[in-house]
């Protein structure tokens, strides 16, 4: 089943290929937003890409730094607590993992299309879109031909579903990516309003570089002479 799944979508990959007028780019925008749509979807969203392996997709690997000892010790402590958490207690929490998102989703999406229409407004432009936040799914470590499953469990109650591949291709390739963009995303937004209305340095705001704009509002008002030598010269809205 899962072999004819595959290849059924790997069919459906290969349309704009197959078809020049449904390229991205075709003299047509309706074909090409066509070509647009399947060749995000079958690049960005499963159950497409739990079949892709990583190395044929071209994706090398960053090099991740090396330790540092001091930030290690102040980072949050999960590990050298969890194998003497009562099982009680996973059980309990392990469903609060998806609380958040679907409790917060229905304000979310409305909140992330108000911000970015209001960025719409005042003249924003080249701003990412959500789908920028999210990892190309073939970049991910596993497909579902690799995929790791736990071999044993403390709970016979979670062993049935922790030991299949589908499990762990849902959550580690799918709702934390979408979980994390989102929220990412929304941040993203929010910071790109902060610097255009409010460029006046703070302790974070260092930490806005990834909402860099051109200029603030008041680096185009005729009272930018009024703003702090250091705000006016600041590279994250000037």
């Amino acid at each position: 089943m899962l072999s004819l799944f595959s290849r059924a979508v790997a069919l459906f990959s290969r349309i704009p290929e197959k078809f020049p007028c449904l390229r991205e780019g075709s003299s047509c925008p309706l074909l090409g937003g066509v070509a647009a749509f399947i060749e995000k979807i079958t690049r960005k969203l499963p159950p497409f890409a739990i079949f892709r392996d990583p190395a044929a997709s071209g994706f090398n690997e960053p090099t991740l730094p090396p330790v540092d000892l001091t930030e290690m010790a102040q980072r949050p402590h999960i590990g050298c607590n969890y194998n003497n958490q009562p099982t009680w207690k996973l059980l309990l929490g392990v469903p609060l993992i998806y609380l958040p998102i679907i409790m917060t989703l229905p304000f979310l999406i409305p909140t992330i299309f108000a911000v970015k229409t209001h960025l719409s407004l005042v003249g924003g432009m080249n701003i990412k879109g959500y789908w920028d936040f999210v990892p190309d799914w073939a970049t991910h470590r596993y497909n579902y031909n690799t995929q790791i499953v736990l071999r044993d469990t403390r709970s016979p109650i979670v062993a049935a579903v922790c030991k299949t591949k589908l499990f762990w291709l849902f959550n580690c390739k799918l709702y934390c990516p979408l979980s994390v963009a989102t929220f990412s995303y929304l941040a993203y937004l929010v910071k790109i309003v902060e610097n255009w209305w409010c460029p006046f340095n703070h302790g974070k705001k260092h930490t806005y570089g990834d909402g860099a704009i051109d200029s603030s509002f008041w680096h185009v008002a005729t009272e930018r002479d009024l703003l702090h030598p250091d705000d006016l010269k600041n590279p994250i809205f000037s």
